[in-house]
């Protein structure tokens, strides 16, 4: 039998970014260290304890953007 206590409920790995899809900054949920990602699995940009950051100067395109815990969200860049 599984009590409450077997479950990690307080803790939420999960991450919002918006606006998306973007041609310029990039709000994110919760500060954090983000590392984005094209398409082919190649490192595009790494980000340490961010809050925003800039793609300025991305290809248009879908990106993929992964968080320190693992969890990875579609971006798509204008």
């Amino acid at each position: 039998l599984l009590g409450a206590e077997d479950f990690d409920i307080t803790e939420n790995k999960n991450f919002s970014m918006y606006p998306n899809p973007t041609s310029g900054t990039v709000f994110l949920s919760k500060p954090g260290d983000y590392t984005i990602y094209d398409l082919t699995g190649r490192l595009i940009q790494q980000y340490v304890s961010t809050a925003t950051f800039n793609i300025k100067g991305f290809t248009s395109g879908v990106y993929l953007v992964s968080n320190g815990d693992g969890v990875a969200k579609r971006l798509i860049i204008k």
